[in-house]
């Protein structure tokens, strides 16, 4: 390889650890964008919801309970990984949990608040 021939102190499997950890920092990164650009999303919607209560012409919205339904596609942490990844709910456990079927394959408990 390239390193060996420039005499570089600098082993293989060293260079491709260190690729493997660019990649997930890459991930985490793409990730912690989604997230931002959610919560900017929200945080519009909540804006606008607040205008919208104080004009007397608006219909009352329908309060939201919190729990998550059967069905709601979610962005939520897999509990192994650490990682957000997209799923939706197959069922609610307690209050605090629901079961998620990720769309890279396994279903999994997550708490409420890695939603």
């Amino acid at each position: 390889n390239c390193l060996s021939q420039l005499d570089w102190p600098v082993n293989r499997k060293d260079v491709s650890l260190l690729d493997e950890e660019i990649d997930k920092a890459l991930l985490y990164l793409n990730q912690s964008e989604a997230l931002r650009l959610a919560t900017q999303k929200t945080k519009q919607t909540s804006v606008f919801q607040e205008e919208t209560k104080s004009d007397a012409t608006t219909v009352p919205t329908e309060k939201k309970s919190g729990r998550f339904m059967k069905g709601h596609k979610v962005l939520a942490r897999d509990e192994i990984s650490g990682y957000y990844f997209q799923g939706a709910v197959v069922d609610s456990v307690d209050p605090h949990h629901v079961e998620v079927d990720f769309d890279h394959g396994f279903s999994q408990i997550v708490n409420n608040q890695h939603i």
